[in-house]
């Protein structure tokens, strides 16, 4: 004789909830501090967490840090969070801080998910606004003047930009205008006090 059994697990329930707290108003060229708190209200751990948070326009992620030894990573305007397992009754959080780099109504989103039975999917996402006050703020020219500066073959030539007043540089436009007879050969970048490069024109 041959005896069959069936046997059926039944799906682990759980309840994940996520809230977002932060300033109602920080003013233009500030950081802002948010953080998602995510808590398991149901009666099963639950397993895989992913918390999803969309930045908008204009608030740009410095760092992303997340309780319990989780991961997360930045594409913005995207913070992707893995927080793993989470017991009943039991919660993680994301701190995330953002530079304000325009003015406006700046709305945040933020939506958890589980590899579970979800027994309540109304909890799963928040959004929060931030005023973000003052316009965008002075703007000012600064120039090398006119130089001729001899550039040697193979080689590089240093241009200084003294800009000697203080604060936060919330948008660097750059422009160059030189004579040369061969464009193709150069290449052009931008270098801040700290060493950051950046390039402006190559391979042309």
């Amino acid at each position: 004789d041959v005896f069959y059994a069936k046997v059926a697990q039944t799906p682990a329930t759980t309840d994940p909830a996520v809230s977002l707290s932060g300033p109602a108003s920080v003013p233009v060229g500030s950081n802002v501090a948010l953080r998602a708190k995510v808590t398991n209200g149901g009666a099963h751990t639950a397993d895989e967490l992913f918390a999803v948070l969309t930045l908008p326009s204009g608030l740009v992620p410095i760092s992303v840090v997340p309780s319990g030894g989780g991961r997360c990573h930045v594409e913005a305007p995207l913070v992707g969070c893995d927080l793993g397992r989470l017991a009943p009754e039991a919660s993680r959080t994301v701190d995330l801080v953002a530079f304000a780099a325009s003015g406006g109504s700046k709305q945040t989103g933020v939506k958890v998910l589980t590899a579970d039975r979800d027994t309540a999917t109304a909890n799963n996402a928040r959004s929060l606004t931030t005023r973000v006050t003052g316009g965008g703020g002075a703007t000012t020219t600064w120039s090398s003047g006119d130089l001729a500066v001899a550039i040697p073959d193979n080689g590089t030539v240093d241009v200084p930009v003294d800009v000697t007043a203080d604060g936060t540089i919330l948008k660097a436009v750059a422009g160059v205008r030189l004579d040369h007879g061969y464009d193709d050969d150069l290449a052009i970048s931008l270098i801040s006090p700290a060493g950051t490069e950046v390039d402006l024109s190559s391979g042309n």
